[in-house]
């Protein structure tokens, strides 16, 4: 899959190291839109910003954490959300299979 511009390795991502959250956790990469350029959450120079993107993004790893493919024992890879200027989140991972996708659904409500 392409990808458009380019970004240092890991950056906006995520992690149980990176996070306030104990348990296993996936990572999610968000990024934003600012001023026609999609930023790392861990970017963004408002604080108020920033911290509701870090907790949206630590949120949806916690949850997927807990999401395996009935048939296949995977959970989603490569989770990223996006948030566009009007505030809408684009989620997108990369899923064993279509049951996967269905317990990722779920998940998130």
């Amino acid at each position: 899959m392409a990808r458009a511009g380019r970004a240092r390795p890991g950056a906006g991502v995520l992690t149980p190291a990176s996070a306030s959250y104990a348990g296993p956790m996936v990572a999610v990469k968000v990024t934003v839109d600012v001023q026609g350029r999609a930023v790392a959450a861990d970017k963004v120079a408002d604080a108020t910003v920033r911290s509701a993107l870090t907790k949206m993004g630590r949120e949806i790893g916690q949850k997927l954490s807990k999401v395996a493919c009935p048939e296949h024992a995977k959970g989603p890879t490569d989770v990223r959300v996006h948030v566009s200027l009007s505030g809408d989140a684009d989620l997108k991972y990369e899923s064993c299979c279509e049951k996967l996708r269905g317990e990722v659904s779920r998940a998130l409500g």
